[in-house]
């Protein structure tokens, strides 16, 4: 999806730079205090963008704010395997993240996509390099996740159990 044609649909200004955070702003686990701080480092930088805080949306929307994004902000502290990394990916949406759940293993190699620490200035440190990367992102690593390949490693390592108990 053309990211004007996202912004439109959105009402957002075509000409701004937007970070979008997904998540509840009040769930402790999500962080939003450390994307805050963050954006205080910017502002004090010179550094404009706008902040995007959807939650709740409805999920038919995400796909829209992840087009019209210049970065997503995901500042979790706990996660396991975040499907909203995965939406991003696959709408070519740059990434900075805390390295939670298997989220560096999914955004290692994407140019585009950063692994911050839960320091406020490494964080701002990295949504800056994301926002300079200024395009979208390869989706080439979608297809390391992809339903048919999970399905292939998960028999494959049942079939490596096996045989360790046979």
């Amino acid at each position: 999806m053309p990211q004007a044609s996202a912004r439109n649909h959105l009402n957002l200004d075509l000409s701004r730079k937007y970070i979008v955070f997904l998540g509840d702003t009040n769930n402790t686990n999500k962080n939003f205090p450390l994307l805050q701080k963050a954006l205080k480092i910017l502002d004090q930088k010179k550094i404009t963008c706008d902040l995007i805080t959807p939650y709740p949306t409805p999920s038919s929307d995400v796909p829209y704010y992840l087009a019209a994004a210049d970065v997503l902000a995901f500042t979790s502290k706990l996660e396991g395997s975040p499907n909203l990394i995965k939406e991003a990916l696959a709408m070519g949406c740059p990434i900075v993240s805390t390295d939670v759940g298997d989220v560096r293993e999914r955004v290692e190699s994407v140019d585009g996509c950063f692994i911050a620490g839960f320091d406020e200035h490494n964080f701002a440190d990295m949504l800056i390099k994301a926002l300079e990367f200024n395009k979208r992102t390869s989706s080439k690593r979608l297809v390391d996740i992809c339903q048919e390949n999970i399905a292939v490693k998960i028999i494959a390592l049942y079939h490596s159990l096996l045989k360790k108990i046979r």
